[in-house]
């Protein structure tokens, strides 16, 4: 494969895909950063110029969280502490005997077990609250079980233990709630709460100082505000009307404040792009900046490897394809760069959060870029927009 290499004789493509997309009122504003070889080849913010919160603004993550966990799960494997092919059932005894939605909504048994690759890889049955034509997800929206953040994460995988799955594990990929469920299997292993842990082995590691379930109040001042057409829990529903800058309080589904003792697997983590930026540099790597090894090279190789079968493809997130796209231990992978919507590389993956937050990792080529606002249900798909504007910018040498 023929490197790319980046064409600094061209006006930047992702500076003036951001210029669009907030002045034709799309976003309140978009922040990005892509570099190469660990030099910064592109970076700025359109729209927090005049903002208070414009020097190191923060962000709700949402399924951004995701991959976090996911490492932290990884760096378990790496020591022995759990496997792939771990039952969840054996640290949720709650799991063992599930039910699954069959034809006509009728209940049958679980003919295998969930494991922990099945939790890794959203190939365990467990679904979402606000995914359209889902079985399950009626029964999930009248828990609330994405709506409400003032129960504690292990009441809610209690919950989602006394519900039926939408399809036997291993038969599909869906995106859902199984981040949560990791999140409470660590917890039970290393017997420590999700911040303990998340804190311990990655935000102190890696000096990523902002980055939290709660924001304390001398930080309040930097949280940009939330715009959107629906909060969290509510159902997708396809559009192809532009973006509405409407606020949206969501403080009932995601909490500022440290006393509510809100956090989950698969989202609630506060940061900043300075902060991610340092995470996403130990999932390309599996080690800090300056050389502190959190991952062993196989587990790291491990990690990222395409572990969903093509009968499972495409896969799809609502009326999103995901065109291209198997899935990794952490998020996305592409594996089929001819099947994808917008220029990418062969082996690049990341993931995204609902509130139009976006990230990619591109081993081969050494690209890292990452995007974020706060818009949540964009009818826009700006993390793909960026994406193919940042490999505008590139060519083969």
């Amino acid at each position: 494969m023929t490197p790319l290499v980046y064409n600094a004789d061209i006006d930047d493509k992702l500076e003036a895909q951001a210029q669009a997309l907030v002045a034709a009122k799309q976003f309140h504003s978009v922040q990005w950063h892509m570099t190469q070889h660990n030099e910064v080849k592109s970076a700025g913010a359109i729209g927090l110029e005049s903002s208070h919160a414009a020097h190191q603004p923060l962000y709700r993550l949402y399924s951004m969280t995701k991959p976090v966990v996911s490492f932290v799960a990884m760096q378990l494997l790496d020591e022995g502490k759990l496997k792939l092919e771990d039952k969840v059932s054996q640290y949720l005894p709650d799991f063992a005997h599930l039910q699954v939605l069959g034809e006509n909504n009728k209940p049958v048994a679980m003919q295998k077990q969930i494991t922990i690759e099945h939790l890794l890889t959203h190939t365990a049955g467990l679904s979402y609250d606000f995914l359209p034509e889902c079985s399950v997800a009626p029964q999930y929206r009248k828990l609330q079980i994405s709506a409400r953040a003032d129960r504690p994460l292990s009441e809610v995988v209690a919950l989602l233990g006394t519900m039926p799955l939408a399809y036997q594990p291993g038969q599909q990929w869906r995106y859902s709630v199984a981040t949560d469920v990791l999140a409470h299997v660590l917890e039970v292993i290393t017997q420590q709460d999700l911040p303990g842990l998340l804190k311990a082995r990655v935000f102190d590691v890696l000096n990523m100082q902002d980055t939290a379930f709660s924001v304390p109040d001398s930080k309040l001042n930097r949280l940009l505000p939330m715009y959107g057409a629906r909060d969290l829990g509510d159902v997708i529903v396809e559009s192809d009307q532009p973006n509405t800058l409407n606020l949206l309080n969501v403080d009932a589904s995601y909490p500022t404040q440290a006393s509510q003792g809100f956090y989950r697997g698969g989202h609630g983590l506060y940061s900043t792009m300075q902060d991610y930026i340092q995470f996403m540099g130990a999932l390309k790597t599996g080690a800090t900046s300056i050389g502190q090894q959190l991952l062993s090279e196989q587990t790291l190789n491990l990690m990222w490897s395409n572990r969903i079968s093509s009968s499972l493809m495409p896969l799809k997130l609502g009326f999103n394809v995901l065109g291209g796209y198997g899935w990794s231990l952490m998020g996305r992978l592409m594996i089929d760069p001819a099947q994808c919507e917008f220029k990418t590389a062969m082996g690049e993956g990341g993931w995204s959060g609902a509130a139009t937050t976006y990230f990619w990792i591109d081993k081969a080529n050494d690209i890292s870029g990452i995007v974020m606002t706060q818009y949540l249900g964009s009818t826009v798909y700006l993390g793909p927009l960026m994406h193919h504007a940042a490999y505008s910018n590139f060519k083969q040498s």
